[in-house]
């Protein structure tokens, strides 16, 4: 079984195991800044997408990019997406496909500037940003999700943003399995 297939298998069941919060995520900074959530996406599932129409996304991993500039700044944006769907009316395209998906890491800087947009081309070198627009409606960019092509891509990717941008952090969620522990 290769690396990837032992992670997606590692991320059934789809939903969090009561796992919503990262560890001490009151200490998280409540500043504005921007994020990045590391996603298994254990089975192709369609999700309803633009206009009424579904979007079936592929099983694999993928990166979700975002900026956390109201209030509560990142502890309060963070702490939505890991909430589980029935706690939270979905509002934005991301909040359909984490229900189907889970979480491994999050990547996240503190700062007053829109990132999103630069890290999501950034981390597009390695995977490919899909569907098109996908979490861009407030923002002129081809979208915030990134489908990475294997774990590799992913570290490749941490590498490349943690050169570019020096103070960002990264924390992996708590699993069951180790293997999803990999993921950076």
């Amino acid at each position: 079984m290769s690396e990837a297939e032992r992670i997606l298998t590692a991320a059934l069941p789809a939903r969090h195991e009561g796992v919503h919060l990262p560890p001490r995520m009151a200490e998280w900074p409540s500043d504005t800044g921007a994020y990045a959530l590391i996603i298994a996406l254990p089975r192709s599932v369609p999700i309803p997408y633009r206009a009424g129409r579904e979007v079936t996304f592929a099983r694999g991993f993928y990166i979700y990019t975002g900026s956390a500039l109201g209030p509560g700044g990142l502890r309060a944006r963070i702490g939505r997406h890991l909430s589980p769907i029935e706690t939270k009316r979905p509002h934005w395209h991301i909040d359909r496909f984490l229900e189907a998906s889970r979480i491994a890491a999050i990547w996240w800087e503190a700062t007053s500037s829109k990132r999103e947009c630069a890290w999501a081309a950034a981390l597009a070198q390695f995977g490919r940003r899909w569907p098109s627009r996908f979490g861009a409606s407030d923002c002129g960019c081809a979208g915030h999700l990134i489908q990475m092509p294997s774990p590799q891509a992913i570290r490749q990717t941490w590498t490349l943003l943690k050169h570019e941008y020096p103070a960002i952090h990264r924390q992996r969620l708590p699993s069951s399995d180790p293997i999803l522990g990999d993921l950076p």
